[in-house]
């Protein structure tokens, strides 16, 4: 659906807020034309959900700080695909009483899968509201103290068909339980159309979610690869690095595999090329561009002949691992006091992340500048070598760099495979997560 001439409809950004404050996101959604029982299609739209609206993970089991719950509606039959109503509640764990259940700030979606719309409340109403949607389910998990989770429904009622411009004043919510009709009062929400937030092609139509063998047939001629997070073109000695947007969010063993940080992680290797060539002569892959545009993130940089130390012999790797331990040492003289990359996204290694909850890691600044700036991925495929000299050209894939612990980096180059423990290995990914947890704001 096109948005009015007048309003430009945007989708609504990842979720920044306090993660320790109470807040919820509930949300009525008809998923249709998606294989499998309705477990599995609920499944698949709270994690696209999740990910596009909270920028996390869909987290369906109650954990310390937040938890989502998903209910079926009446009449969901997994025989009859077209009955896949779910509802979603996205919140954080907080005992409410009435009094705090009627401040407690909120977003409420509307969204209809079969044809992509999404509605949100926000500033300003730029279509007419859909007629499905006048009667809204709602829940609250704890009412003073008591759970109600399996005994009743709130029902947001709309005053009325809302029209172009309308604001939405009051939201009346009705327990059918208590016969208590709560009143909840907003002086600046009001309604307004979004675009697709979870497109057509992607859920809801008459195709189910791609596989990457499907997009890799179809790829442009300049797209030498597609991977299940990433795009890649090369045109003569410019290489581009692109996410994958949503639409191109593949099935993975009966899964949509929607990727972490998709975004995040282009444009922070984008500012940590720009960040060490101003302070460092750390062989890189010459920087032209980063930014986003229409849901991916673009990284355009020269494109650096050479091979991969991992292609080399072990004698010459052992030559190339003493020149990368100089360019290490470099960085470690790179000191901050404040974690993550150099525009503040904190990004911790790939091993980490895997193990995460998916949500953003607020980290509290230390008092003395000990944390060292680490690439987080330095395992020997991400560096180029002139296979004549064995000069480094330029270390690659700088998407989780960031200045961290100097435990962080560890030196995967010395052997074959990913930046990840392997069998018989020691993982070191809990002791991680663990120093960070311990310094959350």
């Amino acid at each position: 659906m096109d948005s009015t001439p007048e309003q430009s409809v945007e989708a609504a950004p990842p979720c920044d807020r306090n993660l320790e404050e109470p807040y919820r996101v509930i949300i009525r959604a008809l998923v249709t034309d998606i294989e499998g029982a309705p477990e599995e299609r609920a499944k698949v739209f709270g994690q696209i959900f999740a990910s596009q609206i909270l920028g996390r993970t869909f987290n369906s089991r109650r954990q310390d700080t937040s938890h989502d719950e998903l209910h079926f509606l009446p009449g969901c039959d997994s025989r009859k695909p077209t009955k896949g109503h779910f509802i979603y509640d996205f919140n954080f764990s907080k005992d409410l009483t009435k009094d705090e259940l009627q401040q407690i700030r909120h977003d409420v979606y509307y969204a209809h899968l079969h044809n992509g719309e999404c509605y949100k409340e926000s500033r300003r109403f730029g279509r007419c509201f859909p007629l499905a949607f006048r009667t809204v389910f709602v829940w609250f998990i704890l009412l003073n103290n008591v759970s109600f989770f399996s005994h009743f429904t709130h029902t947001i009622r709309l005053p009325r068909f809302f029209a172009p411009g309308d604001v939405l004043k009051t939201v009346y919510v009705f327990s059918p339980l208590h016969m208590t009709l709560f009143t909840a009062e907003y002086s600046t929400h009001v309604l307004t159309h979004l675009r697709q937030t979870v497109p057509a092609s992607t859920i809801g139509c008459k195709m189910a979610p791609p596989t990457n063998q499907d997009l890799n047939a179809k790829r442009e001629k300049q797209c030498i690869s597609i991977t299940p997070e990433r795009k890649y073109y090369r045109c003569a000695n410019t290489w581009v690095k692109r996410s994958l947007r949503p639409t191109e969010w593949q099935k993975h063993n009966g899964f949509l595999y929607v990727p972490t940080f998709n975004l995040e992680r282009v444009l922070n290797e984008g500012a940590c090329l720009k960040f060490l060539a101003e302070r460092t002569d750390i062989p890189l892959p010459k920087l032209y561009a980063c930014f986003e545009d229409d849901g991916a993130a673009y990284l355009i940089t020269e494109y650096v002949e050479g091979v991969g130390m991992n292609e080399l012999v072990a004698e010459d790797q052992k030559v190339v691992a003493q020149e990368l331990e100089k360019h290490i040492k470099t960085l470690k003289a790179l000191t901050s006091n404040v974690w993550g990359g150099p525009d503040g996204l904190v990004l911790p290694p790939y091993r980490v992340m895997r193990k995460s909850d998916g949500r953003p890691w607020p980290v509290r600044p230390r008092e003395t500048h000990d944390l060292v700036f680490c690439h987080n991925d330095l395992s020997a495929n991400n560096v180029i070598v002139d296979v004549s000299t064995l000069k480094i050209k330029a270390i690659v894939d700088w998407e989780y760099g960031g200045f961290f612990p100097p435990e962080f980096e560890k030196p995967f180059y010395l052997r074959a495979g990913p930046s990840v423990a392997l069998p018989g290995e020691v993982d070191d990914a809990d002791v991680l997560a663990n120093m960070m947890n311990e310094e959350k704001l």
